[in-house]
């Protein structure tokens, strides 16, 4: 759930409209990512499930981060997917994995951040 105030929350998922195209989910706060529950769907497994309703793909930490390291990462990885170079979504997050590596900033994201879907989905 983000915020107290409930602003988005896992068990809402299923209760999406259909759609005719799915968003790809990017989220830069902790936790939205944590998979290794096995009964329990982070937001990122929730709105994948949604079939038809929810997204196509998640980019979301399976643990605790670090705003500005974060941010440097996400950077990384919008310059990828909309820099044209990349067919597939899995490409475009290696070579944003790569791009951050090199910046020597908070090598742990690299463990934590996870794409959440198939990698050989087309963004082009």
């Amino acid at each position: 759930m983000w915020a107290s105030e409930n602003v988005l929350n896992s068990w809402d998922a299923e209760s999406l409209q259909a759609q005719s195209t799915q968003p790809l989910m990017l989220t830069l706060n902790c936790l939205n990512g944590y998979f290794v529950a096995p009964s329990f769907d982070s937001l990122g497994e929730a709105y994948l499930k949604a079939e038809g309703r929810g997204t196509i793909a998640a980019f979301s930490p399976s643990g605790l981060s670090l705003d500005g390291p974060a941010h440097q990462f996400h950077r990384a990885l919008m310059q990828q997917l909309t820099s044209g170079g990349h067919e597939r979504l899995g490409d475009a997050v290696l070579a944003a994995q790569e791009s951050y590596a090199a910046t020597g900033l908070m090598p742990e994201l690299l463990s934590i951040y996870h794409l959440l879907g198939d990698p050989g989905t087309k963004i082009r």
